[in-house]
């Protein structure tokens, strides 16, 4: 047996061993010992390998491609389904705009209509009221010249103007309604009448010391008659009553500087007298405490030879006032001996402040108490 192994032995290592091959192509066989496929073999593999692959690849591009068709075909629907309904909301959206412009054109004919039924009412109305104002002017234009003036051209520097009586304030009142009504209507056909109707409504207002008011219709009357040297007058010297009843220096002085255009525009227009502009500017001034043109004006305003006993009276106690306070005192009183009993003046002389100088001077305290006792008996006999 031995023996046998040994032979067998000696026969494997005498035969060459044969050479091993292997091919990519058949990868998933082992390769067969001693054995090599023929030349055609492996390219009919390799062919039939690579139709498989171009088969599975087309496959893919195939599969791929019925993707994007898929896809483009429910983008496609989507985008039409917008298309679809923003033509639908454009459709509701004219349709809207179409049924605003109708109802505008709907409700500016309302309108029109409504806006002409208002004029018709409103016309007549306002007809029915000229009608009823018109018929009154003679009532009012009775009534209004009762109205006392706010401060006489002739009264003193520090006296307070007429006050109006208690039981006609309230039919002046009344007045004023109707004529500013009238006046809104156009129903006062005269503008010289309309101007004098607010100057009188005017001095009502000066007198009741309600400024806003009292200045409206002073400057309402100036608007309807600006060449009015009445109204320019009248304005200026509603202002100096103002003043007359402020405190303040710094609300005076604006009231005295356009107090003072006005008078010389109604100067410069030709106001029927020039006395009466003169005392005012002394009286402006005087309250300015620029007592030498005050001092001037008040020596114009006498030399007027029409000049009445009682202006002439009243401008001269203004100009011993000014006098006084420039401490021309023995002029002062010269200025007032032949006026103190004259108006009243030795009763306001008594406790006047402008004359403080006078009474406390040694030279002029004996001679201003004499005059005033002279006014005073003259004018009372006692």
């Amino acid at each position: 047996m031995w023996a046998f192994l040994s032979l067998v032995i000696l026969a494997t290592s005498a035969t060459p061993q044969p050479r091993l091959t292997y091919s990519p192509l058949t990868e998933d066989k082992p390769p067969v010992e001693g054995m090599q496929l023929p030349t055609n073999a492996v390219s009919e593999i390799e062919n039939t390998i690579s139709e498989k692959l171009d088969s599975k690849y087309e496959r893919m591009l195939n599969d791929a491609k019925s993707g994007d068709d898929r896809i483009r075909e429910q983008l496609s629907i989507m985008l039409d389904g917008i298309m679809y309904g923003l033509a639908v909301l454009g459709t509701i959206i004219s349709v809207l705009v179409i049924w605003g412009f109708v109802e505008i054109k709907n409700v500016r004919k309302v309108r029109e209509s409504a806006e002409e039924l208002t004029l018709n009412i409103d016309k007549h109305i306002i007809s029915q009221v000229r009608t009823a104002v018109e018929k009154d002017w003679g009532v009012l234009e009775t009534l209004l010249n009762e109205l006392p003036h706010i401060s006489d051209e002739a009264k003193l520097a520090n006296t307070p103007p007429s006050k109006v009586p208690s039981e006609l304030a309230l039919a002046y009142e009344e007045a004023d309604s109707l004529i500013v009504l009238g006046d809104k209507l156009n129903a006062i056909g005269n503008p010289e009448k309309a101007s004098s109707y607010f100057v009188k409504l005017a001095r009502y207002w000066w007198v009741s010391e309600s400024w806003p008011r009292a200045t409206a219709r002073s400057k309402r009357a100036i608007e309807i008659n600006p060449t009015s040297p009445h109204a320019h007058w009248e304005y200026g010297i509603g202002l100096l009553n103002r003043v007359g009843r402020e405190k303040e220096a710094a609300i005076k002085l604006p009231l005295l500087i356009e107090a003072e255009s006005y008078i010389h525009a109604a100067k410069r227009l030709k106001i029927d007298d020039e006395s009466k502009v003169f005392n005012k500017l002394g009286w402006i001034y005087d309250e300015r405490r620029d007592y030498t043109s005050a001092i001037y004006y008040y020596g114009k305003a006498l030399e007027s030879a029409t000049l009445s006993q009682s202006k002439r009276a009243k401008y001269g106690y203004n100009l011993a006032c000014s006098l006084a306070k420039t401490g021309s005192l023995k002029e002062s009183l010269r200025v007032l001996e032949p006026i103190m009993a004259l108006e009243d003046n030795w009763r306001l002389a008594e406790s006047d402040p402008d004359f403080e100088s006078l009474r406390q001077t040694e030279d002029t305290r004996g001679l201003f108490q004499e005059l005033i006792q002279r006014g005073r008996k003259t004018a009372t006999g006692s």
